[in-house]
């Protein structure tokens, strides 16, 4: 995140990559599902595929909404930094050029949160 500060801001960031010990930080967040209110940030081997992500980290971190167990991983379409992305599932992290900081959204079309309300 940048910073206007007013004076001299000079300190080495404490997220930078070579304080994670090989890994990386990766935001995910789900499209049109608020309920989960922010992106949500984790630390990955740049060597995991993203599926294992999925399996291992995501579809954990988000279980207790009514729409988990529903989406269709195959189905999923995903944005990287902004823009539509299409990453191959069984490569991994790095081979789809997943950096640190990087933010994922994940779409799932026919999901639409709770009542279709984007809960």
């Amino acid at each position: 995140m940048s910073v206007n500060a007013l004076g001299p801001y000079e300190f080495a960031p404490r997220d930078a990559v070579k304080n994670f010990h090989g890994n990386i930080l990766v935001n995910f967040c789900w499209d049109r599902h608020v309920l989960i209110a922010a992106p949500f940030a984790v630390a990955l081997s740049p060597g995991m595929t993203l599926r294992q992500a999925i399996t291992n980290v995501i579809v954990p971190s988000i279980a207790f909404h009514p729409d988990a167990a529903k989406i269709d991983w195959n189905t999923v379409t995903w944005e990287k930094d902004h823009k539509a992305w299409q990453p191959d599932l069984d490569k991994s992290l790095a081979e789809n050029k997943v950096g640190h900081k990087d933010y994922l959204v994940f779409i799932t079309p026919n999901l639409q949160g709770l009542n279709g309300a984007g809960l």
